[in-house]
């Protein structure tokens, strides 16, 4: 009885540690975005961009103005290959990456995307507040 105890506890674990094992062997197969760049750089905003995936559920996005200790986050992207980020300082060094979520738990997820970096511009800003905008000459 023990003898028999024994082997079936011993198969259960083996054959448990090989299903975990190649769960975590798929949690691999999420890809890193790739062809990530910007675009579309403004006084006070940018488009980041990156080839589409259709395996993955969604992206995760980090930002920080260069020198900045932490990075700022959006956990819900959610667009196939662009993402417009806003509310950026005027004339300021920004870097960001980007992360792949393949499952809706989170789970599995790639590796972060390549460093980018990009500088917003210093236009002038016309009276719509449209950097080099031509409202100005309308005399709003």
């Amino acid at each position: 009885m023990r003898r028999r105890f024994t082997k079936v506890f011993l198969t259960s674990f083996v054959l448990g540690f090989f299903i975990i094992s190649s769960n975590n062997i798929v949690a691999q197969n999420c890809n890193t975005p790739t062809n990530v760049n910007t675009t579309n750089i403004s006084n006070f905003s940018a488009t980041l961009n990156w080839d589409a995936d259709t395996s993955v559920n969604h992206y995760r996005l980090r930002y920080k103005e260069v020198g900045s200790g932490s990075w700022l986050y959006d956990h819900n992207v959610t667009t196939d290959s662009l993402y417009e980020l806003m509310g950026l300082n005027l004339s300021s060094n920004y870097e960001w990456q980007l992360k792949a979520i393949c499952d809706p738990g989170n789970f599995p997820s790639s590796s972060w995307s390549s460093l980018q970096s990009f500088t917003t511009t210093n236009y002038p800003v016309d009276c719509n507040n449209t950097p080099n905008g031509a409202a100005w000459l309308d005399s709003c």
